[in-house]
């Protein structure tokens, strides 16, 4: 099973989404979506799962949560829009993963790509979707589900 993961479109909907994101199962938006439109653009693709990132307007508030579990192929995923990488995890913050079970945790906000692995949890930063910003690379991601198996693929957005 594959799943679309992206973060920090800032209301921007790259095309390139349709083709990179072509056959995927699920849609993740870790947050910074900007405007509603790009989840609809998201959801003719896929279902979506989205929460808020810290520069999400009013409009959006009642829209989506700050963070969401949810489990897909079998995996169960933490979602939410600030993180960190995995040398930066606070002890509370990896009982809070183990006791829920969490496999892959995904968040954005940095707009900085992150593959990383920790006590048996994938660390996945998929980077900005949006607009180039901050002299960064534009990329989402793909989470790739096999069973047991959970691999995290940067997408390079051009």
């Amino acid at each position: 099973m594959r799943i679309g993961v992206l973060s920090d479109t800032h209301g921007f909907f790259d095309p390139q989404l349709c083709t990179r994101f072509a056959g995927v199962a699920h849609i993740v938006h870790c947050g910074d979506i900007g405007h509603a439109d790009v989840i609809e653009r998201l959801r003719s693709l896929a279902p979506v799962s989205a929460v808020l990132g810290n520069v999400d307007l009013p409009h959006l508030r009642g829209a989506f949560p700050e963070e969401l579990q949810l489990e897909l192929g079998g995996v169960r995923c933490f979602v939410r829009h600030q993180g960190m990488a995995p040398q930066e995890l606070t002890s509370e913050f990896e009982q809070q993963l183990r006791k829920a079970g969490v496999r892959v945790f995904a968040f954005g906000h940095s707009h900085r790509p992150l593959v990383g692995e920790h006590g048996g949890v994938l660390f996945f930063n998929p980077g900005s979707a949006g607009r180039k910003r901050f002299h960064l690379p534009r990329t989402a991601g793909l989470l790739h589900l096999e069973g047991a198996t959970v691999r995290a693929e940067i997408v390079p957005l051009e």
